[in-house]
């Protein structure tokens, strides 16, 4: 087996923000999970760089919208997506050309797409055995999907620890163990 990376980069959408990035490394049958750190635009690329060198297959998921060809409003996914949303406690940012700072012809998430070298298509990546990908991630559809197999999500966990008003400890517990659960599916 050929090594291997899987990237999540949360990019916190501006210029001003922190994102965050996790790696997990498969070489042969040996897995590998760095500490994730915090990092900007630009460190994230260079971790990005330095992690998946000598990978053979590198797929990079990345916390951000990545088409947004709509001047105004939401995309045609968010306006599908909002209601889902709403009824299970959650929300969803509105995405469009008009939003200054993230999404803006200047906005740093197409610099750092166009320094990412990486095709944007989630359909390459199922069998893909070779090459760096990139694809759009959406943890809270992400955490309906994982929670929804056994039926048990009810709602959404609120899992981030920066917004007090909704954070919950019960909440970061029950997100680790949707993630537990579906690493040891996946025997990671």
């Amino acid at each position: 087996m050929t090594r291997m990376v899987l990237t999540g980069f949360d990019s916190a959408w501006t210029r001003g923000n922190r994102g965050a990035i996790a790696h997990l490394i498969v070489d042969g049958l040996e897995r590998t999970f760095p500490h994730p750190q915090t990092v900007s635009f630009s460190e994230a690329l260079t971790c990005i760089e330095a992690v998946g060198s000598g990978a053979a297959l590198h797929v990079i998921a990345i916390d951000q919208p990545l088409i947004v060809p709509n001047a105004t409003g939401s995309r045609p996914v968010e306006g599908v997506f909002r209601p889902i949303l709403g009824r299970m406690g959650g929300a969803i940012q509105p995405s469009s050309r008009g939003r200054v700072g993230m999404f803006d012809d200047g906005a740093p998430i197409w610099q750092f797409l166009r320094a990412l070298n990486a095709p944007i298509d989630p359909m390459l990546i199922p069998g893909a055995l070779a090459g760096r990908l990139a694809f759009e991630a959406y943890p809270v559809a992400a955490q309906i999907g994982f929670a929804t197999e056994s039926g048990k999500l009810k709602r959404l966990h609120k899992y981030n620890p920066g917004r007090r008003k909704t954070f919950t400890n019960c909440g970061w517990r029950g997100l680790h163990q949707i993630m537990e659960g579906a690493a040891s599916s996946l025997g990671l």
